[in-house]
């Protein structure tokens, strides 16, 4: 049993805070990273450790992987348009929009890729 003051059990409560930040049950969340509901919920439980290979899945579906380890939140940078788009008061709203548009158009690879999926959110607030 996972200590309710372990890291592991910190970490899996700001999992299932990103999970529903991004409005997924488990099942679609754990698809993200091919993995079955029973490893999510193991990781959101804190009995098991995801490895780097998730976090690198789960983040480029717009889960916030610093937050993830550190609690801290990332900052918006001015060479990342993607994160510079959701500054402003719906930046919540357009951060959920720019994961599913990733879950539906899939990651960007480029930066033009990243452009499109910033002008399709920033389209869908409007």
């Amino acid at each position: 049993m996972v200590q309710t003051n372990s890291p592991e059990a910190h970490f899996g409560a700001r999992l299932r805070e990103e999970r529903k930040r991004l409005r997924m049950n488990q099942t679609e969340f754990a698809g993200l990273a091919a993995l079955t509901n029973y490893a999510q919920l193991s990781y959101e439980k804190g009995t098991r450790s995801p490895d780097a290979k998730y976090l690198q899945a789960i983040a480029t579906h717009g889960v916030d992987v610093l937050y993830l380890l550190t609690g801290a939140r990332q900052t918006p940078t001015s060479n990342c348009s993607c994160q510079a788009a959701s500054a402003g008061p719906d930046a919540e709203a357009v951060y959920v929009l720019k994961g599913h548009l990733q879950r539906v158009f899939g990651p960007a690879t480029n930066p033009q890729e990243a452009a499109r999926t910033v002008f399709l959110a920033a389209a869908a607030t409007a």
